[in-house]
């Protein structure tokens, strides 16, 4: 098909979506609609930092920008041989 056949689809009234439902959904919650935050430690003043997927990854302390990931409290056990 060139250039000059096509013509832009156009949606009638009943097919077009509101604004409040075209919008993106929030990544920073699961399905149950919690927040998603992961707990990281200051690599330079160990301070505790909550960090949000898509959010910045700083100190929001003293602003640096190395983090460290925290262990899990889950007992994780492997077999080992």
């Amino acid at each position: 098909m060139s250039q000059e056949q096509y013509k832009v689809p156009t949606a009638s009234p009943s097919q077009q979506v509101s604004s409040s439902q075209a919008k993106e959904p929030d990544r920073s919650q699961n399905a149950t609609g919690t927040q998603l935050e992961s707990d990281h430690r200051c690599g330079d003043c160990a301070a505790i930092v909550h960090l949000t997927p898509r959010g910045p990854i700083r100190c929001t302390k003293c602003g640096c920008r190395i983090v460290h990931k925290m262990r899990t409290k889950r007992m994780m056990q492997f077999e080992a041989r």
